[in-house]
């Protein structure tokens, strides 16, 4: 928390997004994100299997999207619209974005 802290306090004249694997989210820990000024969190769900489990889990959070590998498009999009982005693997990375990578 305090390396995200660092980062949003250095770009606070910008939009932060948080892009995460979501498995240490829980409903204080996103609540102290949001009241940090992070604009909204990005799950990236890389398995099909585990879409349940995220959805259940931070479905009423409405500033949380989520991400996926498009292989899965026909599966989600009816059920979940508007709340999942689709990625191509291999092609994630935004020319328009600068990325921090936070490891424990």
């Amino acid at each position: 928390m305090n390396k995200i802290f660092e980062i949003v306090k250095q770009f606070n004249d910008r939009k932060i997004y948080l892009y995460t694997n979501g498995y240490y989210l829980n409903d204080k820990l996103i609540s102290d994100l949001f009241n940090l000024g992070i604009c909204g969190i990005n799950i990236g769900i890389h398995n099909y299997e585990n879409v349940e489990y995220f959805i259940e889990s931070f479905i009423d959070w409405k500033l949380i999207r989520f991400h996926i590998e498009d292989i899965y498009i026909d599966k989600i999009e009816k059920q979940y619209l508007n709340r999942f982005k689709f990625w191509h693997r291999n092609s994630c990375d935004m020319p328009n974005e600068d990325w921090y990578y936070l490891l424990d």
